[in-house]
């Protein structure tokens, strides 16, 4: 599919606080190990290393989670794209993210809904982080979902947004 470079299926602030923690705690735990090599061992190194390796363990490990957790979204999202089929969503609507901030802007996520012929009921998949709110919404959009886990679908608002570019631009 000649499109799936073009896709970007973003960090979440999730994965980004992951990735922030990594780097903090491999930076503790370097410290340590250059203290463990260039001070020499007295009263106070006893003390100092022990509470940064465990102050860098506490960081990094959580870090790796979330950054892994994240990056594994990632990788479900594109495999939806790139190798999945598509179904059309109607959409539900779109909310405005609080809990964060970007550039003093808040992002909207827009929801959409389709039945699933696997159990009969209805499954909900959402569009990350656009930063200015589709308006009108449209009644329909693609959704590219997953050919063996119906969980994972990557909401394809970005004809959408490219026709409203480009009406603004007349």
């Amino acid at each position: 599919m000649e499109n799936a470079e073009k896709k970007k299926f973003g960090w979440t602030e999730k994965g980004l606080i992951g990735l922030i923690f990594s780097v903090i705690g491999i930076i503790y735990l370097l410290i340590t190990g250059l203290m463990r090599v260039a001070v020499p061992p007295s009263k106070d190194t006893r003390v100092i290393l022990p509470v940064f390796t465990a102050l860098g363990i506490l960081l990094l490990v959580p870090g790796l989670v979330f950054a892994a957790l994240d990056l594994r979204r990632r990788k479900m999202l594109r495999l939806a794209y790139e190798g999945g089929y598509w179904v059309m969503a109607r959409v539900v609507g779109c909310r405005k993210i609080r809990h964060m901030r970007v550039n003093g802007r808040y992002p909207y996520v827009v929801e959409c809904e389709t039945d699933d012929v696997a159990d009969g009921g209805k499954r909900t998949y959402t569009r990350r982080y656009l930063y200015d709110k589709p308006d009108p919404l449209p009644d329909e959009v693609r959704v590219y979902r997953d050919r063996y886990d119906g969980r994972w679908g990557f909401v394809d608002i970005d004809p959408l947004l490219e026709e409203r570019k480009e009406e603004k631009r007349l």
